[in-house]
Order: C-alpha cells, then structure tokens, then sequence
C-alpha cells in the first residue's frame, strides 16, 4: 500500500514491536509480557518501518549508535530472515497511533534503558516522539512553499542600511591599515654582517643536527666540521671510509695518515 502524503495514513495501521536479542536466550518476565530472549529495541511504526533498521547500520549515519552496534555483531552469525521471522515479534498490531504510542511508552518504562542504567533496552528515549502524521504549522509551510517556488519567504531579512553603498575613502585606508596590521620597528633598518654570519652559522648547524666531527691532523691543528665530513676527507686527501672506521674505533692503528677524529660536542 502506497501514500503520498503523511496526513493519508490509516488509523488503525499502526503497530508496536520489540527486537530481541538470539545471544541471550532465558526467560524474561515483564507483568504481562514474557519473551524468551533478552529484549533488545521497543519501536513503533507502519508499513516497512522494521525493514528500515537495516537498511543502514553504520554506526556513523545512524543517530541511535548503540541499536546498530548490537544488530550489526548479531547479523555476522543470523541472516536478516531468520532475525526478522524469529526475533522480532509484533506485541500490537491495527492499532491506532495513539495506541502504539502508548504500548511503546509503556514497554520502555517496564523494560529499562541500558543508557539510563534501567534495562537491557538501547533506545534512547521513552517513546512517543515518531513524527508520523506531522502537519507543519502554517507559517512554516507558507516558508516551505515561498522556497519551492523561488519567492522570498515572509521571515525573509531586510538588506542592511549600507547595501549598494561604496564605502569612503577614510573607510578604505582604515580597512586595509587593519589587515596590514602594525609596521615592524625594524623595518628599513639594516642587519649587522657579524649578525648574518652567526645567523647563518646557526641555520648551518641546526640543519646538520649533531654530526659535527673535530678532526686534528699531524702537526696538532683541529678543524670543526659541520656535516660535511665526505667533502672534507676529499679536500684534504684523506680517505672518507678509513676517517669512518677511526671515528667508530674500528681502525686498528687509532689514526689514518696521522688524523685523529672524534665526535664534536660543544
């Protein structure tokens, strides 16, 4: 059965019906109502409402987080049928929606939530709050309407006092002074070159972190290499890979053509 609109609902379509839960199977007593699994959702609804619970059960597109969660680790080991045909049960069915309001209501109460700490439920609320058979109320349907139609809705705001108006030029410098913000003190002023050597120096040896070696050759003058250590041995015609191995103590004789290397710390 088809309906286009939400007024066009039948009265007495309505049902209320409960999920329950296949891992938990004992003997559930409520006043009037016994299930042999624990109770797992209570809902209302007509038509294919239950078909819609798993149209979806991504945690992350569904308000009620904690319902998929469980349906989703029940499905890994039941068929969408077999839950449907043994596990969900219609407790209410050609009621009005009066009725199935209340049955919901009255089932969630009995029952308890498990985020209230009450029951085994995973609703999120008490019931009652569905929004079949919602009529919108006239100003908000003329707003809906207004819209559809391209036409400027009643709560449509008036345009500021200043629209079309080209600011002046008082406002313009004010404007862009803003944005600049607040001139350095230093601008136009000139560095030191003793500042840009040792500016440079300490972008240089931030850049090589710790591999700073002190090599001291046979007449006993160091140098300070920063990094650079394969350039070096290459300038000075040393070996690189025997400088390497006396660096890691791996060279027999503790110097290579009379130099000495260690690790330079400040």
């Amino acid at each position: 059965m088809k309906f286009n609109k939400m007024t066009d609902i039948p009265k007495n379509d309505f049902y209320t019906y409960i999920f329950l839960d296949p891992r938990k199977p004992g003997l559930y007593n409520y006043e009037n109502y016994s299930f042999q699994f624990e109770p797992l959702y209570i809902g209302k609804g007509n038509g294919r409402r239950i078909s819609r619970h798993f149209s979806n059960l991504n945690p992350k597109h569904d308000h009620n987080k904690l319902k998929s969660r469980k349906l989703k680790k029940i499905l890994k080991n039941l068929s969408k049928e077999d839950f449907k045909k043994n596990y969900i049960i219609k407790i209410k069915e050609n009621a009005t929606e009066k009725e199935a309001f209340e049955l919901e209501t009255k089932l969630i109460l009995l029952i308890g939530r498990i985020d209230l700490k009450t029951g085994p439920l995973a609703n999120l609320t008490n019931g009652g709050d569905g929004p079949a058979g919602i009529i919108p109320w006239n100003k908000g349907k003329k707003c809906l309407q207004c819209g559809l139609k391209g036409e400027k809705s009643p709560n449509y705001k008036k345009r500021p006092w200043n629209y079309g108006k080209s600011p002046s030029a008082s406002s313009i410098y004010k404007m862009r002074m803003a944005k600049l913000g607040k001139p350095s003190k230093k601008k136009g002023t000139k560095t030191n070159p003793i500042s840009i050597a040792k500016m440079t120096k300490t972008r240089f040896e931030r850049k090589c972190g710790w591999k700073k070696y002190l090599l001291t050759n046979p007449n006993g003058q160091e140098f300070i290499v920063y990094g650079q250590l394969k350039k070096f041995c290459k300038e000075h015609y040393l070996r690189y890979d025997s400088i390497f191995q006396l660096l890691n103590n791996d060279l027999q004789q503790g110097h290579h053509k009379g130099w000495t290397v260690k690790r330079y710390e400040i």
